[in-house]
């Protein structure tokens, strides 16, 4: 368990290692406000694809509790059946909404085409990433999540391409390796397996809920950049965005250790399975640690990654400590948002975000109020947890589990 953990780990530190390469490389090249460009584009198209995907993501992570390898590939296509072209819609008008808002990148047919279809990609290949996990492992499923794309960026901008033909060409390679990866799962016919419409509709049932509740966590999770990127100017995005993604690091040992504990926690949600809540419990163990070494090894090394930026330390110091305390937190508390994913308690949670919406919005209004930049960041940090503590505390009061 440790050593596959661990080596789940050294997948997510690498794939953020190749998309720190690009951050510096463009700030040693063309400055801040080249970051703040490349940023701002790569997570709208990943907000966006995102949401896009309706929710399908999490379903295919259900189903893995009763469907194995052979089957999972069925089920993906009865997930996506008729669902295929709302996520196209929905990445054209997410698009157009975010470049409409945004005063520094123009509302362009080829501008929305390239980023509507990075959109749609990132958002099939969520589908395709938990269709290879359960089919052919965690290993793989990460590989192809946290190395491919940023991989094949990093390629693109060292031969000259700029910011936006870079993301929109990764993100393609990444939808298109995906599909070769599960080429022979998803040929599997969901017609000939009885049975299986009416499981993948049990498991789906609320679905929709889910949908909407990926719509609040972006709000205050992934949509940072992008929120920041449309209130402030490219280049004071690029300065929180290179501080924010170094403090991401402290997150990887709680989103390597959720690949693993899906179907743990799938089961111990369904039937309190005993064992697998003994291997949960574990593997909570193994994350708390990480992400605490983390977070003391990244506060030693800043000075370091500011040197390497060519940026200074003192503007990016404050953005980091707001997002790697906030990611720890996160990773001492544990999945506890994705335990009530499980137990469909997805409408309890949905409450919760709209507390942490509240609080976000009380936040970041000191932004309007009292114009300072640390207040977007603060506002996000303090919503996010605030779900996190309020999940906590509803499992520990219902299930009498003391994640």
């Amino acid at each position: 368990m440790i050593a596959t953990f661990f080596s789940l780990q050294a997948t997510r530190i690498g794939g953020l290692a190749l998309g720190y390469a690009s951050i510096v490389l463009l700030s040693r090249a063309a400055g801040p406000a080249a970051v703040g460009e490349y940023l701002f584009l790569l997570n709208s198209v990943i907000v966006i694809g995102t949401l896009a995907s309706l929710g399908i993501p999490t379903l295919v992570q259900r189903l893995g509790a009763e469907l194995d390898g052979d089957r999972i590939g069925a089920g993906t296509r009865l997930a996506l059946r008729r669902r295929w072209p709302v996520i196209i819609v929905i990445s054209a008008i997410g698009v157009m909404a975010l470049l409409a808002l945004d005063r520094e990148h123009p509302l362009t047919l080829t501008g929305v085409a390239e980023l509507a279809a990075s959109a749609a990609a990132f958002s099939l290949t969520l589908v395709l990433v938990e269709t290879l996990r359960i089919s052919h492992g965690p290993r793989l499923s990460e590989a192809q999540r946290n190395l491919i794309r940023p991989a094949l960026i990093i390629i693109l901008l060292i031969a000259g391409m700029n910011a936006a033909t870079a993301v929109t060409l990764g993100v393609l390679g990444a939808l298109l390796l995906s599909l070769w990866q599960a080429r022979k799962v998803m040929r599997q016919d969901p017609e000939g397996d009885e049975g299986l419409e009416a499981y993948v509709a049990e498991r789906g049932r609320d679905l929709f809920t889910v949908f909407v509740l990926g719509a609040l966590v972006l709000v205050f999770g992934a949509m940072d950049i992008v929120f920041f990127g449309l209130l402030e100017d490219e280049a004071e995005t690029g300065i929180y965005g290179a501080a924010s993604r170094y403090g991401m690091l402290v997150n990887v040992a709680l989103l390597a250790g959720n690949a693993q504990m899906v179907r743990h926690l799938a089961r111990v949600a369904s039937t309190d399975d005993t064992e697998s809540w003994q291997q949960l419990r574990r593997q909570i163990r193994v994350v708390r640690l990480s992400s605490t070494g983390l977070l003391l090894t990244l506060i030693v090394a800043f000075p370091i990654y500011a040197w390497v930026l060519n940026m200074p330390a003192t503007r990016l110091f404050p953005y980091f400590v707001i997002v790697a305390v906030s990611f720890w937190l996160q990773g001492v508390i544990g999945p506890v948002n994705m335990f009530l994913m499980q137990a469909h308690e997805a409408g309890r949670l949905i409450g919760y975000h709209l507390c942490g919406l509240v609080i976000f919005g009380l936040v970041a209004s000191v932004l309007f109020v009292h114009p300072t930049t640390f207040a977007l960041p603060l506002g996000i940090a303090a919503g996010a947890n605030t779900v996190k503590i309020l999940a906590w505390l509803r499992i520990r009061r219902s299930r009498g589990l003391r994640i």
